[in-house]
């Protein structure tokens, strides 16, 4: 470098591979920026896209019970109910739910379900499946889950005989090809809601099956 810079315009031969150098400079960060402002268009197309549910003034947290002073279902469900009316009392707070797995969490549990009337199933790799979730009154109202039809759960579905369920709408879309509100499930009751669909591993993957 220092022999080439002596004469006033440089020698060609610096000149030149300099240029090489810029040239190849240019082609390794053209990737890069290209590559960059992809990511950039996936990362705002991320977090443009609705969850499913309203996260906006929304408070959660953990309920941890003794198992010894609740042992069976009859007192968890006590309790949780006794939970939501002292939340719901407090200035402020508009609507109260309860569920055992919240979206993104990570945890999941698969269920398989068969609808009554329809002729059984025996391949177990063909079993309809979905996400279970125990939801309560009002969960989502809190989460702003939207009703598409029929209705969601009340508190006077406790002191009704039988079991009902509420679905959405990938479950329908996927395993059902009648309109899902009064179709009886094995175990799982008649079904009264349609509800939207909520990304439980993030808005990148599909919107998966889930019976509430």
């Amino acid at each position: 470098a220092r022999g080439e810079s002596a004469s006033l315009g440089g020698s060609s031969r610096g000149i030149g591979h300099r240029g090489i150098f810029a040239s190849l400079q240019l082609a390794l960060a053209l990737p890069l920026l290209i590559g960059a402002g992809l990511l950039t268009r996936s990362f705002l197309s991320l977090v443009s896209t609705p969850p499913g549910y309203e996260p906006a003034n929304t408070a959660v947290f953990d309920v941890q019970f003794e198992a010894s002073r609740y042992p069976d279902a009859i007192g968890r469900v006590a309790l949780f109910n006794r939970i939501r009316e002292s939340l719901a009392a407090i200035p402020g707070v508009t609507q109260v739910g309860i569920v055992d797995t919240l979206p993104l969490s990570g945890m999941r549990e698969v269920i398989g379900f068969q609808q009554v009337g329809q002729t059984p199933i025996t391949d177990l790799n063909q079993v309809p499946r979905a996400l279970l979730r125990r939801v309560s009154p009002g969960y989502f109202r809190a989460m702003g889950i939207p009703l598409r039809e029929g209705r969601v759960f009340e508190d006077s579905d406790h002191s009704n005989p039988g079991i009902v369920s509420v679905v959405n709408e990938s479950l329908v879309q996927r395993y059902l090809s009648d309109p899902p509100i009064g179709l009886e499930l094995q175990g799982m009751g008649q079904i009264i809601g349609l509800v939207g669909n909520v990304y439980e591993e993030g808005v990148g993957t599909p919107a998966e099956p889930i019976l509430y």
